[in-house]
């Protein structure tokens, strides 16, 4: 009987996978008399489906010192784009480290360091990865990502450092035991279902790639039908012209013929 959790985790596939077909359908070229699929050349679907494609096989980062990838929860990528789990290796991974699935449903902060705790905004996070921080008592000053920063008090009284920018920027680091200096690494892991969903708020936005590409096939329909009536009013003209000229001949014709009676 297949887990809660492998049944999650194919549900991620299965959805995936729906997304990548319709686009592969629709952006494929027929041959030997088959239709073209209704995107075959659209520079929008080729992007979506490469990011798509991009998103499903990069390094997964910010959850462990080194990177993962979907293989390590046992999901593949076959030949023609499509995902496939291998639900022994899925299984044997979980039992292993259940918090592997967070890699693909949950977003996550942490740190090697039991004096320090990590959080962040969610609508901001920082670029998911990890990165050093150090801490000095003396001074009471920290460093994240080579950023000097200057600490805030929580209501609880502990040293709070926030990044101002880079990609650490909007991450913060509590400071639990100030006695002494403290050195650590601090992530951000972003899973797939929370990069899917940035991808998708980005590319439906005022300025992404969807609204961009409908912009300019309306702006492409709105010149053939200009091109439609010029091209009717040429036609119109043509035609006006054909019977002007063809009505002379005929009249002359006709006198030819009276003349020859």
């Amino acid at each position: 009987v297949a887990s809660n959790a492998q049944v999650r985790m194919q549900g991620f596939i299965d959805s995936v996978n729906s997304i990548k077909n319709y686009l592969n359908q629709e952006t494929k070229r027929g041959f030997n008399g088959a239709e073209d699929g209704s995107l075959v050349g659209d520079v929008g679907a080729e992007i979506i489906l490469t990011e798509l494609q991009n998103i499903t096989t990069d390094p997964i980062k910010g959850f462990a010192d080194s990177d993962y990838y979907l293989a390590n929860l046992g999901v593949f990528t076959e030949r023609d784009g499509s995902l496939s789990l291998d639900t022994t290796r899925f299984d044997t991974a979980i039992a292993a480290d259940p918090d592997l699935l967070n890699l693909v449903f949950a977003s996550k902060y942490s740190t090697n360091s039991d004096k320090l705790s990590v959080t962040g905004l969610s609508s901001y996070p920082p670029t998911a990865g990890s990165y050093s921080f150090a801490f000095t008592q003396s001074s009471g000053a920290g460093v994240l990502n080579s950023e000097s920063l200057t600490a805030v008090n929580n209501i609880a009284g502990n040293k709070v450092f926030t990044g101002t920018s880079g990609s650490a920027a909007n991450m913060s680091i509590e400071i639990l035991n100030d006695s002494a200096d403290i050195s650590g690494t601090v992530r951000y892991g972003k899973s797939l279902i929370d990069s899917l969903q940035s991808y998708i708020t980005d590319i439906t936005s005022s300025s992404g790639v969807i609204k961009n590409r409908t912009s300019e096939l309306t702006l492409q329909l709105s010149d053939y039908r200009e091109q439609q009536v010029d091209l009717d009013a040429r036609i119109e003209s043509l035609t006006a012209t054909y019977n002007e000229k063809f009505g002379a001949m005929e009249s002359l014709v006709t006198q030819l013929n009276k003349t020859g009676e």
